[in-house]
């Protein structure tokens, strides 16, 4: 076919000759197509001042909180020792004055029965007085409702800033997005007041997502975090980690102790959910399931198979449940001791870790799961959770059930 349609066609296929002696390969035809064709992705607009903007965009709605309480201990005379805590917060409905922050910066506020007033400062000065209206420990989350008519004027506030007079505060407020769509070395802008230090500014990349509560070595954490390496010092907790497009996805939680540049925000999806909970019902609804769990480690793999010579040979990873409590949700089900859950919510399980994000807030909901059992006995079995015990106002005991109901 080459020779028929002449020396064009030859050297389309075997390339031309150079004054040099040399050979110059051709770019096959459809090749340049498929390069003149393929989409070009548009670079992301940044101007050369693209954090200030992001800071001008949502630092109003970033707030200083302080919480100072009274502990009735020893030492302490009559009114008992005073005892307090600080931090940020972020508004994120300005006309109801909601504020979501850290359960821990909040933690200073009330005594006993008494309300957990706390005081919240806004970026123009104005101060109001706020209440805790509920938190929740595993997630490190806390809502504070700003009161209308406690607000006083700061330093450049202006004449009619103290409220809108229609029942709104009209507050500026910034936006949850998602935390979902972040992809490690975005950037991330972090608001806050570090160090008792009003309204400060940092920057950085997102380093890593879904960090677990066991790798940080959190007890009683029940949540992932973003990782950026943005500064996050003490003071910083419970302000926004903002994307460039100024949505909040993240708030800022904790840093390395020994360590700058390693920080962790919670993700703004779990915020959503947790806060939105909060403001219902005044507690978080958490599924119980009601069995034990621990990581089918390479080590426990091996003891396992020499302590029994039924356990299943076919599994390399997953799961162990070594127990099931009676009349739980998974005993009703069929999940037995000793099985080993290989999949789960559809999708393969390595981890309790899984387990425990992939049930998320599912109370009521059916979950499936692929178990092996003693004999390589492969079983899908679906289950439907029930709400853990909580207390109005309080975090589910012991944060997410899987074992224990009450």
């Amino acid at each position: 076919a080459a020779a028929a349609s002449g020396g064009g066609a030859v050297g389309d296929q075997c390339g031309e000759q150079t004054r040099e002696g040399g050979w110059r390969l051709p770019v096959p035809r459809a090749a340049v197509l498929r390069a003149e064709a393929a989409p070009t992705r548009a670079p992301f607009p940044l101007s050369s001042n693209f954090i200030a903007d992001v800071a001008d965009q949502v630092g109003p709605a970033c707030v200083s909180i302080s919480a100072v309480g009274t502990s009735n201990g020893y030492g302490g005379g009559f009114f008992g020792a005073l005892s307090g805590s600080a931090g940020s917060g972020v508004i994120v409905d300005g006309e109801r004055g909601v504020v979501v922050t850290n359960a821990h910066v909040v933690a200073g506020a009330g005594f006993g029965g008494a309300p957990r007033n706390v005081t919240v400062q806004l970026q123009d000065g104005r101060t109001f007085k706020g209440i805790v209206v509920a938190t929740d420990q595993p997630t490190d989350l806390a809502v504070v409702q700003l009161e209308p008519d406690s607000a006083t004027a700061g330093v450049g506030a202006s004449a009619d800033a103290e409220g809108k007079g229609d029942g709104g505060l009209g507050l500026p407020s910034a936006r949850f997005g998602s935390s979902a769509a972040l992809r490690v070395g975005e950037f991330v802008v972090a608001l806050g007041c570090p160090l008792l230090l009003r309204w400060s500014c940092s920057a950085g990349i997102v380093s890593a997502l879904e960090r677990t509560s066991a790798e940080l070595g959190l007890q009683g954490s029940r949540t992932a975090y973003i990782q950026t390496d943005a500064a996050i010092n003490q003071g910083n907790s419970g302000g926004p980690l903002v994307n460039l497009q100024g949505e909040v996805v993240g708030i800022n939680a904790l840093k390395a102790a020994h360590a700058d540049g390693v920080s962790f925000a919670v993700p703004s999806d779990t915020a959503k959910a947790v806060v939105s909970q909060l403001l219902s019902k005044g507690h978080v609804s958490r599924p119980y399931v009601g069995i034990r769990m621990f990581d089918l480690t390479v080590n426990a793999l091996h003891q396992l198979r020499a302590r029994d010579e039924r356990f299943p040979r076919s599994v390399s990873a997953g799961v162990i449940v070594p127990g099931v409590a009676p009349g739980s949700p998974a005993d009703r089900a069929g999940v037995l001791p000793g099985d080993v859950i290989v999949e789960f919510d559809g999708r393969l399980c390595t981890s309790a870790e899984q387990v425990i994000e992939r049930l998320g807030y599912r109370v009521g909901e059916e979950v499936s799961m692929v178990v092996v059992r003693a004999g390589d006995v492969r079983k899908e079995i679906t289950l439907v959770t029930e709400e853990a015990g909580a207390t109005p106002g309080e975090p589910a005991r012991n944060g997410w059930r899987m074992y224990r109901k009450d």
